[in-house]
């Protein structure tokens, strides 16, 4: 997580290179690596690197050519590289409520229900059978 802070793009790049750095090893591992993928990382790769739009928009400072080249170019490294990516067969997303003032919500007697939205990738992933993605 964390893309959606200020420091947001600096964010997903770091772990654009950890992923890379992870790949990196196949070279060493003789069974292979299998890296899973979750949370906004999947969700950002799915969307920038396979350009399969998932849920809502995202917000404008990741809509850029820059981070959707970054994505696109590390998925095709890490590929070429041999190692094997688990990604999610469905994602659950929840409101960030943690910058919220927790002092009102004490007062409560009732607890706040956070946003809850689940998106079911099945469908998706059958498409992509149909329709092949060129990195």
């Amino acid at each position: 997580g964390g893309f959606s802070s200020q420091m947001g793009d600096t964010v997903f790049l770091q772990k654009l290179k950890l992923l890379l750095g992870l790949a990196k090893l196949t070279q060493h591992e003789k069974g292979g690596v299998l890296i899973a993928l979750g949370g906004e990382l999947a969700l950002f790769l799915m969307s920038y690197g396979l350009g399969r739009r998932l849920g809502g928009t995202m917000p404008e400072s990741h809509q850029n050519e820059a981070m959707g080249s970054a994505a696109r170019e590390t998925l095709k490294e890490v590929l070429r590289l041999g190692a094997k990516l688990l990604l999610p067969l469905d994602l659950v997303c929840e409101e960030d409520r943690s910058g919220l003032d927790k002092s009102s919500d004490a007062d409560s007697p009732i607890p706040a229900v956070p946003d809850v939205k689940t998106f079911v990738l099945h469908s998706t992933f059958a498409a992509m059978q149909s329709a092949p993605v060129s990195l």
